[in-house]
């Protein structure tokens, strides 16, 4: 999927799921907007109250080189899996906040 497939792709995640959102933090060096998609155990997205809740937070960061896709692509998929709840996934999220750059 090219890149705006993808972020429209999160949007969905987003719409569909209490407990994760897609948030744009700022500009890319290139002035595109800078993505994060965020997945918690339950809706609570701000920084300082996620570091209130103890949990430990992974930060996934794709794209970094052009004509890599497949991390884009996994954590796609990572992340459906996750708010899906397949094959009991979605407890990663009771110790984790993860955090994706698409």
């Amino acid at each position: 999927p090219t890149y705006n497939e993808v972020i429209e792709m999160y949007r969905l995640l987003d719409k569909s799921y209490d407990n994760a959102v897609l948030l744009e933090k700022g500009k890319t060096d290139n002035g595109k907007p800078l993505h994060l998609f965020v997945m918690n155990s339950e809706p609570v997205f701000d920084p300082v109250k996620i570091r209130e809740q103890g949990k430990s937070v992974l930060l996934i960061n794709n794209g970094i080189h052009p004509g890599e896709p497949e991390g884009i692509d996994a954590s796609l998929w990572f992340s459906d899996d996750i708010l899906r709840n397949k094959d009991g996934m979605a407890k990663l999220l009771e110790k984790t906040v993860i955090i994706i750059i698409p």
